[in-house]
């Protein structure tokens, strides 16, 4: 992962589409070929890492809050999505000079993860969980529990921002209390447990995908933390609240559209990533600002909690003018010292 600090691109992931027409006159006949649409990441200002080619300014009225956001088309399509290094398939193709976490539970080095910055891992800690216990033997594994553990994923530096994801774990479900939103929970678009205070409730906003230990999944976005707004609650092919001990792999996917709204995205694989995973897509959402969140509590005065979480690089509301610095992990009531297990963890930037 480079994380140079002398420049600062953030990219918005919006996608533009671009298209060549490109018309044939002879002996009276016009063919009309049209290329396909190519659509690539955006940039906002300079990030480390980041590389671009010669690239046409646009501007989309419809980002985060109604902020206009200028973003560029690069001239190219992005590379096609392959694996990670742990052999998993990569669903969408991989953004440019784009953020990459791949856990480090697997470099043989047995060490305790409570409340702490990983040592191995500086972009990964759990700092801010409430009441979890983490470690791990260095085997690829990592040992969760507790009333409510986290998991956080962000920039040490608290500056540069997540844009665009693809967020996989494998877990498996050992012992809790069966607490029903308990379960497989990860939250994007969020800035929560990392910079500020739990008082900063603008900043604690986010979205996530909820495979829950009741049996269901759904979206929840967290309007000004602890309080939600879920959707979509349903029964999805591959999880009931029966399944324990067994390995199943996660995927959430989130991305903007060019019309200003957020795909969501959940994917489950059953076999335990042989040959990168069967990737199932378990269900899907588009937010548009109007159909999750509507009613839920505000973060402040003004601040409609139905907004799209975008990834602008700002938000209205935003305490700190960053709202998309943190990815994390989230269940609750799980059993001490490993009532549940992760491993192949990673987030990535993507050019959907």
């Amino acid at each position: 992962m480079n994380k140079s600090k002398a420049l600062r691109v953030l990219r918005n992931p919006k996608l533009v589409t671009a298209g060549v027409i490109v018309t044939f006159a002879a002996a009276g006949i016009f063919t009309l070929i049209a290329t396909r649409a190519a659509t690539y990441g955006t940039s906002v200002e300079a990030e480390a890492g980041t590389r671009g080619g010669a690239a046409a300014l646009a501007t989309d009225p419809n980002a985060s809050g109604g902020q206009a956001v200028q973003f560029k088309t690069a001239d190219t399509q992005p590379p096609t999505g392959g694996q990670d290094p742990f052999g998993i398939k990569q669903l969408y193709p991989t953004l440019s000079g784009g953020k990459n976490w791949v856990s480090k539970w697997n470099n043989g080095k047995a060490r305790d993860l409570t409340g702490k910055i990983d040592p191995d891992d500086p972009w990964s800690n759990t700092v801010h969980s409430d009441g979890g216990n983490f470690s791990t033997a260095g085997d690829g594994v990592l040992k969760i529990g507790g009333y409510q553990p986290r998991l956080y994923i962000n920039d040490p530096a608290k500056q540069d921002q997540w844009r665009n994801v693809e967020i996989t774990m494998y877990f498996n479900r050992v012992a809790d209390d069966g607490t029903a939103w308990g379960g497989m929970v990860a939250i994007a678009r969020t800035s929560h447990g990392t910079i500020g205070s739990d008082n900063d409730l603008c900043d604690s906003r986010g979205i996530g995908s909820r495979v829950r230990y009741d049996g269901k999944q759904d979206y929840e976005k967290e309007t000004a933390h602890p309080a939600s707004s879920p959707v979509q609650s349903k029964t999805i092919d591959g999880w009931n609240a029966n399944i324990r001990n067994k390995w199943i792999g996660y995927k959430y996917v989130v991305y903007d559209l060019p019309n200003g709204n957020v795909k969501l995205e959940t994917y489950l694989d059953q076999t335990d990533g042989a040959n990168g995973g069967t990737w199932n897509k378990a269900s899907e959402f588009e937010d548009n600002g109007n159909n999750i969140g509507v009613g839920g509590t505000p973060c402040k005065g003004g601040i409609n909690p139905a907004m799209r979480l975008t990834a602008a690089p700002t938000r209205d509301g935003s305490e700190h003018g960053k709202p998309n610095i943190a990815v994390y992990f989230r269940s609750t009531g799980v059993g001490n010292n490993g009532g549940l297990l992760y491993k192949k963890g990673s987030v990535r930037e993507i050019a959907p």
